[in-house]
């Protein structure tokens, strides 16, 4: 008995350690802390809370990493875990709560699969329709705008539940955020695709992005590989290759790191100043 509870400790401290690594980014770390809780547990019983928190940490990393199929299979038994739960009957409890949660991200997971269209599949089990709430219909909607690649659908959409999506975990939030850039970014590769040259306030104007962020949108997008062009910055245009990308000079490719850089830096701190207020 005390070697099981040993264990359960053990997985519980891993646990955490991979919440804590997670949330601050810091990817490889939360993986490897939850090999060590996983592997623990595969040789004890598992309280079906502690396995339900297994399997959203599990979701919420493979996410991360890009691995959405994955990610929305351990969501998905998160969900059907919390259910079985009878305190999860009670739609203000806790298990309710995480149940919500977990649709939602098993939702988002087909969005950013680009598998929108097996998203009523998913919503017609007997566990999802127990479930289903504003955010969950409001993801819908989102995945829907997604799929017709309508920018300023999905933009209304996420806006009008920003704060919705913010509190259903940050699979939800940071895929909503994802596409949403994703989709802004085939907008403005559409609009561009007319010119040659531009002016950069024009692109501003034209896309409907503020001048703060339209310098860094095109340097990171040009970095990316998603945008063949170089930015001249003694006019400030906009220089498009029509055939295709062509390597920018030294100084223009310093200039757009430094740029990119600068970025990285700025979401270093906020991410900083949100983890010490979570403190």
């Amino acid at each position: 008995m005390k070697k099981r509870d040993d264990k359960e400790g053990i997985v519980e401290v891993a646990l955490e350690q991979a919440r804590a690594f997670h949330l601050t980014g810091a990817l490889q770390k939360a993986k490897g802390s939850l090999i060590l809780a996983r592997g623990t547990a595969a040789g004890m019983f598992v309280p079906p809370d502690l396995q339900t928190r297994l399997d959203r940490m599990s979701g919420a990393i493979l996410a991360d990493d890009k691995d959405f199929t994955s990610a929305y299979s351990y969501f998905y038994e998160a969900l059907e875990t919390l259910a079985a739960m009878p305190a999860a009957r009670d739609p203000t409890s806790s298990e309710a709560r995480q149940a919500r949660d977990s649709l939602c991200q098993m939702i988002a997971c087909k969005m950013l699969a680009g598998s929108a269209k097996e998203i009523p599949q998913v919503l017609a089990t007997k566990t999802a329709q127990r479930f289903i709430d504003e955010t969950s219909t409001a993801l819908v909607e989102l995945a829907a705008a997604h799929a017709d690649s309508d920018l300023a659908r999905f933009a209304a959409c996420a806006s009008k539940n920003l704060d919705r999506f913010a509190k259903s975990g940050s699979v939800v939030s940071s895929g909503v955020a994802r596409v949403h850039q994703e989709l802004a970014e085939r907008d403005v590769i559409a609009k561009l695709e007319p010119y040659s040259r531009i002016e950069i306030s024009e692109v501003a104007a034209l896309t409907g992005i503020s001048q703060a962020d339209i310098l860094p949108r095109l340097t990171t997008m040009i970095l990316d590989g998603k945008l063949a062009a170089v930015i001249d910055e003694e006019t400030g245009t906009l220089v498009l290759e029509s055939a295709g990308p062509t390597a920018a000079t030294p100084a223009q490719q310093t200039a757009l790191r430094l740029v990119g850089h600068l970025g990285a830096v700025a979401d270093a701190l906020q991410e900083k100043s949100t983890l010490l207020h979570l403190l």
